[in-house]
């Protein structure tokens, strides 16, 4: 075999493969829509809303994970225990709700059981890791953008997923860049992000969105797939729910009755005691002695600092639009939800704000892509049948 004829024989099939998969891929892009997302303002209004401040001291929150994966799809999504075994190890460890979330495919509880049925599933299988998890569910939703995404991108599928979902959070936005701060200041129709995560912390991509004014609460996962390879029991969320229904839960996450805790020590099980508003006096306090604990403000900006006790205070000047509160513990860090600055009516929850299409850019868009569909087709005829005329020849 001469050195042409090898050159073909490798490059034909190689082509194939690869115009292929580049057609297949771009397909879904012919549903692409470009929006006007909702103006970036700071919150604001004369009150404070502090998901808090009613709380009695002495209500035990439901400890919670919601990001967990178990063997699933054949084991292709990389989970090592039984969805058996994987939420029994949860229980063991104390969790009231063992939450886990496979990749497009919700878990139920078994009928009768005594635990909280939560379905949860992560949504996503593109190339950048932007994911999402689908709270409550009655069916899985498949459909992705495979690529790449832009911030319409996003937008489509948190509209897409919205549908039947009973709530949604942003999965682990630091992951290759997934969600980017700049998303953040943008995106709506979501509920939570997932700040902790196992592969670091988002509270950038948090504050952008919080800056924006674009409310949505904490959470803190494993992110787990095997519990003996992974650091697992680590991060976790405290819930202070009416009752243990999956509808009264999720009623108290959408209020941000809820903080996120990250264990760096085995036996961490630090707890919030109070977090008050009285005037303009943001006073919080934890039953553990804390070595810090720090007042965050807009842009993630570090507003005041107590050090060395169980409890501290902090006036919040009036033109910061949100405080947040991080307790800091060698073997324990506690993340409470933002007190923010509303007008005692609606609050500006991204879950609520709505992002439009705009007709034009969108058709554009789509004509592009159909363009590019019809490139990659002709290049695949037109290099077929240049290999077949060099035969022939």
């Amino acid at each position: 075999m001469n050195k042409r004829k090898l050159i073909r024989f490798v490059f034909r099939p190689l082509f194939w493969i690869f115009s292929l998969f580049l057609f297949l891929e771009l397909i879904p892009y012919l549903n692409t829509q470009i929006y006007e997302f909702p103006e970036t303002k700071p919150f604001s209004g004369d009150q404070w809303y502090n998901p808090y401040q009613e709380l009695d001291g002495n209500q035990k929150p439901l400890k919670a994970n919601f990001h967990a994966h178990s063997h699933a799809w054949g084991g292709i999504s990389n989970g090592d225990e039984t969805v058996e075994e994987l939420r029994q190890a949860y229980l063991d460890m104390g969790y009231d709700i063992p939450g886990i979330s496979n990749y497009l495919q919700n878990t139920y509880v078994e009928d009768g059981s005594d635990l909280i049925d939560f379905p949860i599933y992560e949504h996503g299988y593109n190339m950048l890791k932007s994911h999402r998890l689908v709270f409550g569910a009655k069916q899985e939703k498949y459909f992705d953008f495979p690529l790449f995404h832009s911030t319409s991108h996003k937008q489509y599928l948190l509209n897409y997923l919205n549908g039947d979902a009973k709530a949604i959070a942003i999965a682990h936005p630091v992951i290759r860049s997934g969600h980017t701060p700049n998303d953040m200041k943008k995106l709506v129709g979501y509920d939570f992000i997932e700040v902790l995560n196992c592969s670091g912390y988002s509270f950038t991509e948090w504050d952008a969105a919080l800056s924006a004014g674009k409310l949505s609460w904490i959470l803190g996962n494993d992110d787990t797939h095997g519990i003996h390879r992974e650091p697992t029991f680590i991060k976790w969320n405290r819930i202070y729910a009416e009752g243990s229904s999956q509808d009264e839960v999720l009623e108290a996450m959408k209020a941000g009755k809820m903080y996120a805790v990250h264990a760096a020590e085995d036996g961490c099980e630090p707890e919030m005691r109070f977090c008050k508003m009285s005037g303009d006096t943001l006073k919080v306090g934890f039953r553990q002695n804390q070595v810090s604990i720090v007042f965050i403000g807009k842009d993630g900006e570090e507003l005041g600092i107590a050090y060395n006790n169980d409890s501290a205070q902090f006036v919040i000047p009036k033109d910061a639009p949100y405080v947040r509160v991080f307790a800091f513990n060698p073997d324990c860090f506690v993340f409470l939800n933002p007190v923010l600055r509303w007008d005692g009516e609606k609050l500006p929850l991204a879950s609520g704000m709505k992002a439009k299409v705009k007709p034009l850019e969108s058709g554009l868009v789509k004509m592009l892509v159909f363009a590019i569909l019809m490139l990659v087709s002709f290049a695949f005829f037109l290099i077929n049948g240049w290999f077949k005329w060099e035969i022939k020849r």
